[in-house]
């Protein structure tokens, strides 16, 4: 006997799966930045900065784009400062730019 799911509970599915990652993506992401102030390397200002930037991505924020400009120039500060290195903030870069809105995806299917 086979199960057959409408469509609709297909595609509530994915959308949920697509808000469980897109909220590890941000979690995940808070936690970093936690974790680089309390070890010195991020100033709270810096941090706040980018957790702004983060909200702005997943509330889909019309000056999105700018706050990402502002959080790309805080990156770039942190490899210029020996902060630390290439390699760890392009991943902080790829940590943000998982984040996405809310109810894009899930509208879209």
């Amino acid at each position: 006997m086979q199960t057959h799911y409408p469509a609709t509970t297909a595609r509530h599915s994915v959308a949920s799966m697509q808000r469980l990652r897109t909220s590890h993506a941000y979690r995940r992401l808070l936690q970093v930045l936690e974790e680089l102030a309390v070890e010195g390397f991020l100033r709270r200002s810096e941090q706040q900065l980018l957790r702004d930037t983060a909200d702005a991505l997943l509330f889909d924020d019309a000056d999105s784009v700018r706050w990402l400009d502002r959080a790309e120039r805080v990156l770039e500060t942190l490899v210029w400062r020996d902060e630390l290195s290439e390699r760890e903030v392009a991943t902080l870069r790829e940590r943000l730019r998982d984040i996405e809105p809310v109810g894009r995806r899930s509208l879209a299917s």
